[in-house]
């Protein structure tokens, strides 16, 4: 018997649910994420650090979000906290940039930033709901 068959879902069950548990979330931070982009590409911004600011916001606000708030929460604050940590990801995320240029070359600067976003949203969210992530 294999260990990975006891679960009774499909795949296909299990990625809808994936999907479909905070859409919201998940659609308004690529929203978010691709706007940034925009603004920030217009202002001569290079593409790594572009693409850091992209993903720490389409990709790990909505991570964040379902490992610590439910997502049975009503709309208006879901949205407003999706926009919130979307200004606070990319106000750590530029901060971090900004700095860490001064000491390492401009991409292993994007890199760093990456990574120091990452933290610090992790770490707000566990600021903030005194919690460990929901499994």
């Amino acid at each position: 018997m294999n260990c990975c068959m006891s679960n009774n879902t499909s795949l296909g069950q299990r990625l809808r649910a994936d999907l479909t548990g905070n859409l919201l979330v998940s659609v308004l931070a690529v929203v978010i994420g691709a706007l940034a982009l925009g603004v920030f590409a217009s202002l001569g911004m290079g593409y790594d650090v572009l693409f850091g600011l992209a993903v720490t916001i389409g990709v790990f606000v909505p991570r964040v979000y379902e490992r610590y708030w439910s997502s049975t929460r009503e709309s208006g604050f879901r949205i407003g906290w999706t926009i919130l940590m979307s200004l606070y990801t990319m106000a750590i995320f530029l901060g971090g940039y900004t700095a860490a240029h001064h000491f390492v070359a401009g991409l292993y600067a994007g890199v760093v930033a990456f990574v120091i976003t990452i933290f610090c949203q992790f770490g707000a969210a566990i600021l903030l709901t005194g919690r460990q992530p929901q499994s």
